[in-house]
């Protein structure tokens, strides 16, 4: 049987340390799912360090992946 293999997608500007927060606490919930997940985080043209804390953001959970994606202009 397949695992199932599930996206979250969430778009942020500005939002600094509750990204990596929300982040966290999505994994927490996340690790106890059967399945696979991609969490996708849109960083839509931040002007403060929110991409930066979600590049070097390191998931915790063995069945979540974590994708960054920093848009040019917002």
């Amino acid at each position: 049987m397949n695992t199932p293999h599930f996206a979250v997608i969430a778009p942020c500007f500005n939002e600094g340390g509750v990204a990596v927060r929300f982040l966290a606490e999505l994994e927490q919930v996340l690790a106890k799912c059967t399945g696979r997940f991609t969490v996708v985080m849109v960083d839509d043209s931040s002007t403060d360090d929110t991409l930066a804390l979600l590049r070097s953001h390191r998931t915790s959970a063995a069945n979540v992946e974590l994708c960054v994606i920093a848009l040019a202009y917002n």
